[in-house]
């Protein structure tokens, strides 16, 4: 009886001894789940080899024509006075540092006064350096003469750099005085718009507003929306091709510039912008133009046929034997519709052969054997 009561102990003792298997950890030991194909579904199947694809895709777009706007200056008055002469209107191409307009300025007169004043001291100044220098060479001036010359010197130099400074900063010459103040372009290019304040007689003020707005139309900007589903693989420097309706059979090319890292939350669309060539300024900002996005050739190319949709994960059927007829399930990840194929991003290689029509009764008899 006792010994019976040890071996019981003993088979339960080398029982616990040994490790749980969870039902993960048996599955894991499973072979690979897979389904033959029945004679009757066999004439619905057909297998086709997974091979890279040659050719890119495109996407068709709806853009915008607008200014680049770093090619683009907003002209406005630095000084405040009368508007005596208008020089530019739209339309008018025009080079960095002509004159779009002239002000009659008390300010701008004033700082023209200024440099002169301080242009008048700097030339004493040198002269009265230079005597003491000569007399202390002679003997007839003390070393402390000369060193305060110096400083004065030092001082009206600093004070008439000062002033051709401001000068300058207004459009004033230090050769040419002028009490007029000549407002230039900062950029070549066209003169897009003037506003009312341009006008002859008008005051104006520094800080008062855009007087002129010049643009250089030689490139341009086109703006589009870029779905959230055609996002995969889009990124700055893909080939893009714009049309307009003002010019049929007419395609400028151009390249991406930039993708928003941002969705506008209503229209689930990214801002997508491309720069364009514009030689000829056939392109007018605010024209509406299709625009065909060029993107890189995929990978792997499958027809949309092959994707078995379980919830949110996506299915092919792999071929295991060609002779025994066997197919299992493998979950892909799956880039954005091309027609009537996908992109395969993960989960397939080149070579490997799929259902591409009839994966659908396979996932139908596979599901009856579970």
């Amino acid at each position: 009886m006792r010994t019976a009561v040890l071996l019981l102990a003993f088979s339960l003792l080398t029982a616990c001894s040994e490790p749980h298997e969870t039902p993960v950890s048996r599955a894991a030991k499973q072979p690979p789940l897979h389904i033959t194909a029945t004679e009757a579904n066999l004439k619905y199947l057909k297998v086709a080899t997974v091979q890279r694809s040659a050719a890119g895709s495109t996407i068709a777009l709806n853009g915008r024509v607008t200014f680049d706007e770093d090619r683009t200056a907003h002209v406005g008055s630095p000084v405040e006075g009368r508007v005596v002469q208008v020089l530019a209107k739209p339309g008018d191409s025009v080079r960095s540092g002509q004159s779009l307009l002239v002000i009659q300025s008390p300010g701008f007169t004033l700082a023209d006064a200024s440099e002169q004043k301080a242009r008048s001291a700097l030339h004493v100044a040198e002269k009265t350096a230079a005597r003491a220098q000569r007399l202390f060479a002679e003997g007839a001036a003390s070393q402390r003469e000369v060193t305060e010359a110096e400083d004065a010197l030092a001082q009206a130099r600093a004070e008439y750099e000062r002033t051709a400074a401001d000068l300058a900063s207004l459009g004033g010459h230090r050769e040419k005085s002028s009490p007029e103040f000549h407002l230039r372009a900062p950029i070549s290019g066209v003169v897009v718009s003037r506003t009312p304040a341009a006008a002859l007689g008008a005051e104006v003020q520094p800080g008062s507003g855009t007087l002129f707005i010049v643009a250089d139309l030689s490139k341009v900007w086109i703006l589009a929306d870029l779905p959230e589903r055609e996002m995969q693989g889009v990124r700055p420097g893909l080939s893009v091709e714009v049309e307009a309706q003002a010019y049929p059979g007419v395609r400028f090319a151009g390249a991406v510039e930039y993708v928003s890292e941002l969705l506008d939350q209503s229209t689930r669309a990214a801002k997508l912008r491309c720069v364009v060539p514009n030689s000829k300024l056939r392109l007018k900002p605010e024209m509406f133009v299709d625009v065909t996005l060029h993107r890189p050739s995929a990978d792997l190319l499958i027809p949309t046929s092959a994707v078995v949709t379980k919830g949110e994960k996506f299915f092919v059927y792999v071929e295991d034997d060609n002779k025994q007829r066997t197919y299992t399930p493998r979950e892909v990840t799956l880039g954005p519709e091309i027609g009537s194929k996908v992109p395969v991003v993960k989960g397939l290689q080149s070579g490997e052969r799929i259902v591409i029509d009839g994966a659908i009764l396979l996932d139908a008899a596979l599901h009856k054997l579970l």
